[in-house]
């Protein structure tokens, strides 16, 4: 818990997929690091750091890189920063991933209002939320045929 790029990146670094040969990895990470503690730039660049980095430990697998999810019951200042972060992550995924998949709409209503039975606390995915999750993952490696 609470693990924000820097902590992933270290764990890469320091033989956490040492010698495993995955053919795809799913990237979902960037909202702690917008808790106070990074902007949204700084924080498309340590996804990008992660991504890149399992490019050089893994270059066989796919890199299916995931949109920082929205938080937040409404749309708020925080929002907004989970949102500038991710049009950055936007701009830069063809040249850090295979695929990009932005969930956002598929978790927020039509007003903007994120529905308690998709993230009870307005962050953390509840089963249905999971659900929406795990159909896009899906998708993305049938796709790929993985």
């Amino acid at each position: 818990g609470w693990d924000r790029t820097e902590n992933v990146l270290w764990r890469l670094r320091h033989g956490e997929v040492a010698g495993l040969k995955p053919k795809a990895f799913v990237v979902l990470l960037g909202t702690n690091n917008l808790s106070g503690f990074n902007p949204p730039a700084e924080t498309a660049e340590g996804v990008a750091e992660v991504c890149r980095e399992i490019r050089r430990q893994a270059p066989q697998a796919k890199v299916l890189l995931l949109a920082i999810l929205p938080r937040q019951a409404k749309p708020d200042a925080t929002r907004q920063r989970v949102a500038d972060a991710n049009k950055l992550l936007k701009a830069q995924a063809a040249q850090i991933a295979d695929a990009y998949v932005d969930l956002t709409d598929k978790l927020i209503e039509a007003d903007g209002s994120i529905l308690k039975e998709t993230m009870g606390d307005y962050l953390h995915p509840t089963n249905k939320g999971y659900e929406v999750i795990g159909a896009a993952i899906d998708a993305q490696l049938k796709a790929w045929s993985l």
